[in-house]
């Protein structure tokens, strides 16, 4: 994954220090929680909520971030808003429309069938590690953002 080099490159692009990318990125977090060191020093066990504000402040794709060093060329394209509560519904909806039951997919992806049925639940309070998310795209071959994004907006890719 690329989460490290991509923040470095998007902070060299703005001219920015952690602090100042801290404070215009995540102002929602106090001045002293250093988020973009943490990020980029890879301290988080689940980086996806910070992951997921970047992608869209900047208008990137999520897979693009996560899989590939991204450039100038990727930024401000114009992509549905990606939210960990769309998860639910649009992970229920991709692999029933493929016929892929519930049992197969925590095989497949060597996350515990437990684990897999609370995913397919709707429960606000779950959120979905980082790594099980990419996993589960895998598994059922849609991208990071078919997943998170709102089914009723247009993905409309550079």
């Amino acid at each position: 994954m690329y989460i490290e080099e991509n923040i470095k490159f998007l902070r060299g692009l703005n001219h920015l220090s952690q602090r100042t990318f801290d404070r215009i990125i995540f102002p929602f977090y106090s001045a002293d929680t250093y988020v973009t060191y943490k990020l980029e020093n890879n301290k988080y066990q689940n980086p996806l909520p910070f992951v997921i504000t970047i992608v869209n402040h900047f208008h990137i794709s999520l897979d693009k971030f996560m899989y590939t060093v991204i450039t100038e060329n990727d930024i401000n394209a114009v992509y549905a808003v990606r939210n960990s509560d769309y998860f639910y519904s649009n992970f229920n909806n991709i692999r029933k429309s493929q016929n892929i039951p519930l049992k197969l997919i925590a095989q497949k992806s060597d996350i515990p069938l437990n684990t897999i049925i609370n995913y397919s639940r709707k429960n606000n309070y779950r959120i979905i590690k980082l790594e099980n998310l990419c996993t589960i795209s895998y598994v059922l071959g849609c991208s990071l953002d078919d997943l998170l994004s709102n089914p009723a907006d247009d993905i409309i890719p550079n």
